[in-house]
């Protein structure tokens, strides 16, 4: 096994503790909390995956909590009721989720109310609503009714 960071080492110390006193693992906020510094719980995620991938731990997945396992004393966090991790389950997506993007038709904008909209933005030099006839005089003509 390779050497381990500062980081990784502080992550794999606050493991094996949950472990050794059969506590839920902890989260990857209370963690980055436990690491200090500018740790985020993106980078602290990846940090229990790099243990995994090392050889130190062994993960067992569920859908909002994990099991970790420490290789060397074999003792794991406790578990905590919940449903497997769909990752876990042969890469299935779970149920009610669907891989393809879901088209939905979304109506022009004229069409939500009946009403054609009406351009009401003011002119950014002058304050002088575009709908307001005959405009201002800084090129941004006002418009009446647009679609």
């Amino acid at each position: 096994m390779r050497e381990l960071l500062q980081r990784e080492a502080r992550v794999l110390r606050a493991l094996e503790w949950a472990a050794a006193l059969a506590k839920p693992c902890p989260t990857n906020i209370e963690l980055a909390d436990l690491v200090g510094g500018h740790a985020t719980a993106r980078r602290i995620s990846q940090i229990v995956g790099d243990l995994a991938d090392a050889g130190y731990i062994r993960l067992q997945r569920f859908s909002a909590s994990r099991v970790v396992t420490i290789v060397a004393t074999g003792k794991s966090t406790a578990p905590i009721a919940g449903t497997p991790h769909w990752s876990t389950d042969g890469g299935k997506w779970p149920p009610g989720r669907s891989v393809a993007p879901v088209h939905r038709h979304v109506p022009p904008p004229s069409d939500i109310d009946g009403r054609p909209r009406v351009n009401r933005d003011p002119c950014p030099r002058c304050g002088v609503r575009r709908d307001a006839v005959p405009g201002c005089g800084h090129g941004y003509v006002g418009e009446r009714l647009t679609c």
